[in-house]
């Protein structure tokens, strides 16, 4: 489990538990909503490895759930 001193900025923590909420729904408008948390988290603690990891889940889903472009998608899930 992650403890408060295991997150090193809790602005980006916020994006990121915003993302996987939203992530969680899996409809379009709620995948670029995470999408966008994600990328928010990231902006602020680039070395954040939960965001990436929250990144590459919502890519692929958005592949899956929301028929975006497997170009523009799937190198940013790897």
């Amino acid at each position: 489990s992650l403890s408060a001193t295991t997150v090193g900025n809790p602005k980006a923590h916020q994006h990121y538990l915003k993302g996987r909420y939203a992530w969680t729904l899996r409809t379009g408008p709620s995948l670029e909503a995470a999408f966008k948390h994600f990328s928010q988290a990231i902006e602020i603690a680039p070395d954040y490895a939960l965001a990436h990891a929250g990144l590459g889940d919502c890519c692929l889903s958005l592949l899956l759930h929301a028929g975006v472009s497997p170009r523009e998608y799937l190198p940013r899930a790897k």
